[in-house]
């Protein structure tokens, strides 16, 4: 209603292609951008906001050229605004997606640290997506140390964010579990899994909590195993 008594506010029409990225209805999101890129190709949050659907969209090298060139009229403004990490995060998920590990890994920790700056410690759920996809870039290439890590420090992020009786902290536990299993540690795969399990059980989801407590046993055998292996030797 807005963009139609006044099609030249940019800010509304910003905010609507924000809102329509968001409810992933992308084709719409596309046209609201394009409609700012002409208006004004310089706008780094116009440009962040293209990559971040470019990304969404599978286009990952462009996705890369507008993330870059967002980030490169940032570097002119003095400080750290919320365009430039979002540009940074989805620059990091262009480059992983191409397979572009050490890249993606230099970018994402540039983006982690921006995140630790006064003005973004009031809402920590873009430092818990940009972490996220530190650490998945962390397992791709079998760094399980840092992998761990950095699931682990969301983990505890994702509790203070909306505490543990929540399917996102559900999640995070599932892909921590992953990082154990990869890493053989089946000591710790199996209490996370079986914290998992009873998580999902609590949520209601009994289906699922049922075959996560399978998993969860299965994970409890391989424990035992690797524990009576290391006694014979």
């Amino acid at each position: 209603r807005c963009l139609e008594l006044a099609p030249d506010f940019t800010l509304a029409r910003l905010n609507y292609a924000q809102l329509l990225s968001k409810r992933e209805r992308l084709e719409q999101a596309e046209v609201e951008v394009d409609h700012l890129l002409r208006e004004d190709p310089s706008r780094y949050a116009f440009l962040s906001l293209r990559a971040s659907l470019l990304v969404k969209r599978g286009d990952f090298v462009a996705a890369e050229t507008h993330a870059r060139s967002a980030m490169q009229l940032e570097e002119i403004i003095p400080g750290v605004s919320d365009s430039e990490v979002i540009a940074r995060y989805y620059l990091g998920k262009a480059l992983s997606k191409q397979n572009r590990w050490d890249d993606a890994q230099e970018v994402l920790i540039r983006a982690v640290e921006q995140l630790q700056e006064p003005q973004f410690q009031q809402n920590i759920e873009p430092l818990i997506q940009v972490k996220l996809a530190l650490a998945m870039v962390y397992y791709e290439q079998r760094d399980l140390e840092r992998a761990e890590r950095c699931f682990f420090d969301q983990c505890n992020d994702i509790e203070r964010l909306v505490g543990r009786q929540s399917t996102t902290y559900a999640h995070w536990l599932e892909l921590l579990v992953a990082v154990y299993e990869s890493h053989h540690d089946f000591e710790k795969a199996s209490e996370r899994q079986l914290e998992r399990a009873t998580l999902l059980r609590d949520l209601g989801q009994l289906n699922e909590a049922a075959q996560e407590l399978s998993h969860a046993a299965t994970l409890f055998e391989k424990r035992h195993q690797f524990e009576r292996a290391d006694q014979l030797h």
